[in-house]
């Protein structure tokens, strides 16, 4: 080889191992770029929930919406207590039915409730609510 030719072989291996660099830095930040907070919006999960739900069920929007505002409340009387509260589990399913039937004098069948809870679930995941536990990034770094 040619010193020329040489040079014009260093010089593309040396830009090739700058663009892997420069990759594998981006790929980093990204990965290490933290979202903030998800929000659970009740808006968004009873149109995810509606979409969903099986048209045998017969539920609207208003069902919905009062099955997912009752799941909420209970899930609220739950923060501060040990152990992790547990979404669409027996004892929301009946806190919600009873609720709603004192509240509403509406009493929804319990797989009717269960399934919305169970889709709610599925809300919640979609929106990374649940999963792993997350990993807060250390202070400065």
């Amino acid at each position: 080889m040619t010193g020329p030719t040489v040079v014009a072989l260093g010089a593309l291996l040396f830009a090739l191992l700058l663009a892997m660099v420069a990759s594998m830095v981006w790929q980093e930040a990204k990965r290490r770029r933290w979202q903030g907070p998800t929000t659970y919006v009740l808006d968004d999960a009873v149109a995810f929930v509606t979409e969903r739900l099986p048209a045998e069920l017969d539920l609207t929007r208003d069902d919905v919406q009062r099955i997912l505002e009752w799941d909420v409340f209970y899930l609220q009387g739950l923060a501060g207590t040990e152990g992790a509260p547990v979404v669409g589990g027996d004892e929301a399913v009946e806190f919600v039915r009873g609720g709603i039937a004192s509240r509403h004098r509406i009493d929804y069948d319990g797989e009717a409730v269960r399934k919305v809870l169970d889709l709610e679930a599925a809300y919640l995941q979609s929106i990374g609510a649940v999963g792993e536990p997350a990993v807060l990034p250390e202070e400065g770094s």
